[in-house]
């Protein structure tokens, strides 16, 4: 174990004795933003691993709604599946525009998926050796019928 770890493993454990022998609530709150902070690094680094980003979205109920995903032109060659509660509704084949600029493509997401649901949880699934979370943004276009 490289030593900056066995130096931050030493530091969690002091503060977690802090507190359970000496009731030092401060200590407490330090090793929790240190585990809350670790274990978003590691859930991101996993994402990544995973080929894949995941989200959760508010939607309108009963009634089919829109998800916005945002490409940039410098990305390109991307391929992925993109889902809805497990339920694939797109597959893109993002081949690349202008560098610089931004492009918005829209997916439907039927209401048949979204039933009487306020949130859903949104996936993109990249292809293996690639990475679809740093150039995609998302938002969702309040549902309409259709």
């Amino acid at each position: 174990m490289p030593v900056c770890l066995l130096k931050v493993k030493y530091m969690v454990a002091g503060l977690v004795d802090a507190n359970l022998y000496c009731e030092n609530e401060q200590a407490l709150k330090v090793v929790t933003g240190m585990a809350d902070w670790t274990g978003n690094l590691l859930k991101d680094l996993t994402a990544r691993c995973e080929n894949n980003f995941t989200f959760r979205m508010k939607v309108n109920p009963g009634v089919g709604n829109i998800l916005l995903l945002t490409y940039i032109g410098d990305d390109k060659d991307r391929k992925f599946d993109v889902l809805v509660d497990g339920n694939k509704i797109a597959y893109v084949e993002w081949n690349g525009g202008t560098a610089g600029k931004f492009y918005d493509n829209e997916y439907i997401i039927p209401a048949g998926l979204i039933g009487n649901k306020t949130s859903v949880t949104v996936i993109t699934r990249c292809k293996p050796g690639q990475n679809c979370r740093q150039n995609i943004w998302k938002q969702n276009i309040k549902g309409t019928h259709f």
